[in-house]
């Protein structure tokens, strides 16, 4: 499996799609590389990458500008753009994602969680059922 990660900003907020009968949040983010080339000059460069995930509850929170990580298992393909030239479009099926900023507090403060693909909903403010504990 190949396994990219990565943090940049959203580009749009979220859209929910429904693909072969079941429903993915899609997003893309905009990662930024910055280099000097050859002749000392700085380059600017931003690469836009598509995430794919299948945690519904996320999708009001992935709003256009908010910095978020993400990681998850990733894939490529070769296509032909509008001016015929060879482009790679680079897509990642994500099994982590964290909120770094929200669109709302304007800061680069972490403000969310860590959720892994398939964890159901958890309830922070509950306490724990003593019969639960396993000692």
């Amino acid at each position: 499996m190949k396994l990219l990660t990565i943090i940049g900003n959203i580009g749009k907020d979220a859209v929910v799609q429904e693909k072969n009968g079941k429903k993915q949040v899609m997003f893309s983010v905009a990662v930024n590389d910055n280099y000097k080339d050859g002749q000392g000059n700085k380059i600017e460069r931003t690469d836009w990458i598509s995430v794919f995930t299948n945690q519904l509850t996320l999708s009001p929170y992935l709003l256009k500008g908010t910095k978020v990580y993400v990681s998850g298992s990733t894939s490529s393909k070769i296509y032909t753009g509008d001016d015929r030239q060879q482009r790679i479009s680079t897509a990642i099926n994500a099994q982590q994602i964290q909120l770094l900023s929200s669109k709302k507090d304007g800061n680069d403060s972490t403000t969310t969680a860590t959720l892994p693909e398939h964890a159901p909903p958890v309830d922070i403010n509950s306490k724990p059922d003593d019969d639960d504990l396993p000692f």
